[in-house]
């Protein structure tokens, strides 16, 4: 091999190794994508069920804690903003208790930097509507139309204004949440559509009751957009401790038949802890034997497990999320 043949070769190798490079940096960087990949773990952050775990020995970490963990979830849903009206609130529990001046809307900037922190790690940062508690509903398609501009600007990709204010400054969420238990069901499906026309790459989830259809969901769930949809299997009798009331199929027949998105990905629901749920409760190695048996059946379908919530799930030396992120979730 002459000199300058050495050289050409060497500079394909070395274009060849740099464009590798660059695509394992790029996936990285992107992270985990709800949309496409499986084996995911999303958790609920904001309430604090630790407290109630520990009998408030322990509360939840900040964010940035479990993005850094080494066990990380894929998504994390920050829970809840449990007031709809012109000027919506949110209720993070002890970690965010300043609001604006005048206003009844959190001021949560400070968390800003620990969002861009998870969101850097790849790890999906999505807002929580809704919850067990909380003063919200939309009456009309017009009214969820309308709001999901609102929702854009207020936590998205869009700009603060006089009338809009952003609690988390500059940090853009890469979605959104619907854990509706209340409030009537008019409006969701104007407003999941509206937003992903508004912004198709925003991230679009939904926490239905795991009884088929759910109460306040169906319609939004048969006519609205979804990436995924985080079935809560627990507090109802079609939680997988009842085997054989355990429901995932219809859940997967609705994601192929009758979900506007037939890409939708489901995930199974379960509680951290006893304390988290009325009833529920699975544990690590149960957890891993139904997702496992899901997962030979479903396997197009199922997107992963979703935990309430983030503090007991990463609680103790031999955490749930370490036996999942180490058995079933391992990638």
């Amino acid at each position: 091999m002459s000199p300058t043949e050495f050289v050409t070769l060497l500079t394909k190798y070395t274009t060849v190794l740099a464009l590798c490079a660059a695509f394992l940096f790029a996936q990285q960087t992107l992270g985990f994508d709800p949309r496409i990949d499986t084996n995911g773990l999303a958790v609920y952050w904001g309430q604090n069920t630790l407290s109630v775990q520990t009998d408030g020995a322990q509360n939840e970490r900040p964010l940035s804690e479990y993005c850094a963990d080494a066990n990380a979830p894929d998504i994390v849903m920050l829970s809840f903003h449990n007031v709809f009206t012109k000027t919506p609130q949110l209720n993070l529990a002890n970690h965010c208790e300043t609001r604006f001046r005048g206003s009844q809307m959190l001021n949560c900037q400070p968390m800003a930097n620990q969002i861009k922190t998870c969101q850097k790690k790849g790890i999906r940062v999505i807002l929580s509507m809704g919850g067990a508690s909380g003063a919200y509903s939309m009456d009309s398609d017009a009214d969820g139309a309308s709001y999901a501009q609102t929702v854009y600007n207020t936590y998205l990709g869009g700009k603060a204004s006089s009338d809009i204010k952003r609690p988390f400054g500059d940090a853009v969420l890469d979605g959104v949440d619907l854990d509706i238990e209340g409030g009537g069901s008019s409006g969701y499906a104007s407003f999941t559509n509206k937003l992903h026309e508004i912004s198709p790459d925003t991230l679009i989830t939904s926490a239905p009751q795991c009884p088929f259809p759910d109460a306040y969901l169906a319609n939004a769930l048969d006519n609205g957009w979804f990436d995924a949809v985080f079935v809560q299997f627990y507090n109802n009798a079609c939680s997988p401790d009842n085997a054989d009331q355990f429901n995932f199929g219809a859940w997967a027949d609705w994601a192929s038949t009758k979900s506007k998105n037939k890409n939708v990905k489901v995930y199974i629901g379960t509680p951290a802890c006893k304390e988290c749920a009325s009833s529920g409760f699975l544990g690590a190695d149960k957890i891993a034997q139904v997702y496992k048996s899901t997962k030979s059946k479903y396997k197009n379908v199922l997107g992963g497990v979703m935990l309430w919530d983030a503090g007991s799930a990463y609680y103790g030396s031999s955490s749930i999320a370490a036996s999942l992120r180490n058995g079933p979730l391992k990638n």
